[in-house]
């Protein structure tokens, strides 16, 4: 489709330009594919929260999803 085509395009760029992108699918509807085939264009990662979990498990994943993605950013010390 036009919008996934974009949606590759925009990665590519992201990918040239040496960006990595992360992802986060949450819940049934989630276009899972298409984040993953985004994480893979740029080298970044993709997570997957699924849906039909119980509150406190989708809590559970999305924090670890979120501790991993603040763990991978460079930290920098500023003055």
């Amino acid at each position: 489709s036009a919008a996934l085509n974009q949606i590759i395009s925009e990665a590519n760029a992201a990918a040239a330009d040496k960006y990595k992108i992360m992802t986060l699918s949450v819940g049934i509807m989630a276009d899972t594919a298409t984040m993953q085939q985004v994480a893979d264009v740029t080298k970044g990662t993709a997570y997957v929260i699924p849906g039909g979990s119980d509150h406190q498990a989708m809590h559970d994943n999305l924090k670890k999803a979120f501790q991993d993605i603040a763990n991978a950013r460079p930290m920098v010390i500023v003055k």
